[in-house]
């Protein structure tokens, strides 16, 4: 014979403590194992013994209890309700022994019909079943079924009253109890729970369609008022601020504040859950950069900041020394010089970086080697092209002075005359380009000089 104790109840009112009791009742009578006591005739052996039932679960006031109503076992325990999400504590102590049998605890999301017809019945079962086994009487009188879970994609996890199956999707869950149940399934961001009824000897075929599963992350940092980055996204709020919708699973965070270092990490979005995340930020020293010339590409400690197209205020660890690096394009968009420094400071200081000076005269020097390069070659392309003129004037000239040489000696003397004139003004041009053509390649060769 057994006899079960009202559940104690945390935030959850007397009255429904008596149904969730009384529900409890029902089931274990259900099994067909033990004989079960009336709530009416607990409430009268105690009431003639002057036995004070609330508040008794301790083990010494279970047994004494027990003893009383003259029980074989005895089933007492407690149940409450904390964001929507009930829980039970459930335990089945031997009279005689004083020993626990049995202690089952379990949760369930969702409102009452589905905690009465889907978790009650499995705590029942879970107590029986310590004590009876799995006999044949227990599962005949409590009955189960089989459900087939199948989802796209497949290798989906399977929850069934709260309760994680050992298989993934497709998988056929068996004996499970009559009644009413709740199936979840979930893998990575996609998911969905929906409700179910068991028969006896039945077998349900399910194929539930995943979404996109959500949750909360409740953030706050020390200083508040921060931004909160996700990933490479700004959220519209500052510190404190609810991320709501996050897809469930894995999140970069990033939290900024001025003169506060960078806090960087991960957090989880669990479904239909808010996590907590308090970031506490460390006063930084605050490294102002001061540039001319921009953009430049620029590093710290090794990270890739992009590109620089304005001056920066950046906040540093005063922990340690941090190693800037800037990068600067040449005219033609190519890398061709860097500007490395080591920087630290202490917190709430402020240490200015200007770098000028240098990146001035780097940028004049490239200018000054860009003009000297144009003039070099158009120096050489000149000298060349005075060359060849001047090769072709050393070929008439000597042309005029062969028809010069070939005049017959009875030619007149304005024959001799032109044709000498002739050569002489085709020699005065080859000697004129000559010397242009040689004055261009010393040119060419000075400017390797510079």
């Amino acid at each position: 014979m057994v006899a079960i104790n009202d559940l104690q109840g945390y935030e959850v009112d007397s009255s429904l403590t008596r149904m969730l009791t009384d529900r409890l009742r029902s089931e274990v009578i259900k099994t067909g194992f033990f004989q079960v006591l009336e709530r009416g005739q607990v409430n009268q052996i105690l009431a003639e013994q002057s036995f004070q039932q609330t508040g008794c679960v301790a083990e010494a006031c279970v047994v004494q209890m027990g003893q009383l109503l003259g029980a074989d076992y005895i089933v007492a325990g407690s149940v409450g309700k904390a964001q929507g999400v009930w829980s039970f504590s459930v335990k089945l102590v031997n009279v005689e022994t004083g020993a626990i049998e049995n202690s089952v605890d379990d949760a369930m999301s969702g409102d009452l019909p589905v905690v009465l017809n889907g978790l009650v019945p499995n705590l029942a079962v879970k107590l029986v079943k310590t004590v009876a086994g799995e006999s044949k009487a227990v599962l005949a009188s409590v009955g189960t079924g089989e459900v087939f879970v199948k989802t796209v994609p497949e290798g989906a996890q399977v929850w069934l009253d709260d309760e994680l199956q050992p298989s993934v999707t497709p998988t056929t869950l068996k004996k499970i109890a009559k009644g009413q149940h709740v199936l979840r399934v979930r893998k990575d961001s996609l998911g969905t729970q929906v409700d179910i009824e068991v028969k006896p000897n039945d077998l349900v075929r399910l194929e539930p369609q995943m979404g996109t599963l959500t949750g909360d992350v409740r953030v706050s940092s020390e200083p508040l008022d921060a931004e909160v980055w996700i990933g490479d996204s700004l959220w519209h709020e500052r510190t404190p601020t609810i991320l709501r919708g996050l897809t469930a699973g894995n999140h970069a965070l990033k939290i900024k504040k001025a003169g506060f270092v960078d806090w960087n990490g991960n957090v989880t979005a669990e479904y239909q859950q808010q996590t907590m995340l308090d970031a506490p930020l460390e006063q930084g020293f605050v490294l102002a950069l001061a540039l001319n010339r921009k953009p430049v590409h620029w590093s710290i400690d090794g990270a890739d900041l992009g590109v620089l197209a304005r001056d920066t205020d950046w906040s540093l660890s005063p922990k340690m020394s941090h190693k800037v690096c800037i990068k600067a394009p040449t005219l033609n968009g190519l890398e061709f010089y860097e500007l490395q420094a080591s920087v630290a400071g202490k917190a709430g200081e402020r240490v200015s970086l200007a770098y000028e000076d240098k990146l001035d005269s780097f940028y004049v020097a490239a200018h000054y080697r860009q003009r000297v390069s144009i003039i070099r070659w158009t120096l050489l392309g000149l000298a060349t092209i005075a060359g060849g003129v001047a090769i072709e004037f050393n070929r008439e000239h000597a042309h005029a002075y062969n028809t010069y040489s070939a005049l017959p000696q009875s030619s007149s003397q304005a024959s001799f005359d032109h044709e000498w004139s002739q050569v002489n003004a085709k020699r005065n041009k080859f000697l004129a380009t000559s010397i242009i053509s040689a004055a261009l390649l010393a040119g060419f060769g000075v400017t390797f000089a510079f």
